[in-house]
């Protein structure tokens, strides 16, 4: 591995003090910090990729630099002028970042770390698409997502942002409407505090995505088809 725990634990550090002073003095009074933390969260993504390669080739090869997002907050739309994100994240997507296809992410966070498997971002054609295929053939989605080691690790939400209704244009008999509400198809692995820092996060967060796999090929190959 490229980071020790000590280092996972100054990402951490950075984060919680980013929150407690997130302002552009601070930020600037501690840009080595910073740029320290960065460098450690980009080592951890580097050791994400060569591990998720070993079972999804599509991943081999990535540039860490076109996985991980910018610490700078957006803020011309929000309320929320708070300059910079406490979390860092890193999208890895054999096809980038801005793509209808599902990929792995990894979110580093103080108390609210994560794996996940999925895509929050999909057009509306695209999601119809999906929904379709799920209507058309659901128990190939229903073997995976009912698979004991998936449950175990994923529960039993697949998506994000679901509607409270069955979609409209689809039959109100759906006999699983729980897999055609979501806006979002996505699954999330939480991480403590001490997983993040501990010798084993690596493996934990490799071994989730490999049981989504199937998960993420199912669309994946939906949306193959549809593009």
């Amino acid at each position: 591995m490229n980071t020790t725990n000590t280092e996972r634990k100054k990402v951490l550090s950075f984060l919680r003090q980013l929150k407690q002073h997130n302002e552009r003095p601070w930020f600037k009074a501690n840009r080595a910090l910073y740029d320290e933390t960065a460098d450690i969260f980009q080592r951890m993504a580097a050791d994400f990729i060569q591990s998720l390669a070993d079972f999804d080739e599509e991943i081999a090869g990535i540039e860490v630099k076109k996985t991980t997002y910018r610490i700078y907050r957006d803020t011309r739309f929000s309320a929320d002028k708070s300059p910079y994100k406490t979390h860092i994240g890193s999208f890895i997507n054999g096809r980038g970042q801005k793509t209808p296809y599902l990929g792995y992410y990894l979110h580093v966070e103080p108390n609210a770390s994560m794996v996940a498997c999925g895509n929050y971002w999909l057009p509306s054609d695209t999601l119809q698409a999906i929904r379709n295929e799920i209507v058309a053939n659901p128990k190939r989605l229903l073997d995976i997502v009912n698979e004991p080691r998936f449950k175990q690790l994923f529960g039993e939400t697949i998506g994000m942002d679901c509607l409270k209704t069955v979609p409209k244009g689809f039959p109100k008999d759906f006999p699983h409407p729980e897999l055609i509400r979501p806006r979002a198809y996505c699954v999330m692995l939480p991480l403590t505090d001490i997983e993040v820092v501990s010798a084993n996060w690596l493996q934990r967060a490799t071994e989730a995505c490999q049981v989504a796999k199937p998960f993420m090929d199912y669309f994946n190959e939906t949306v193959e088809d549809y593009l």
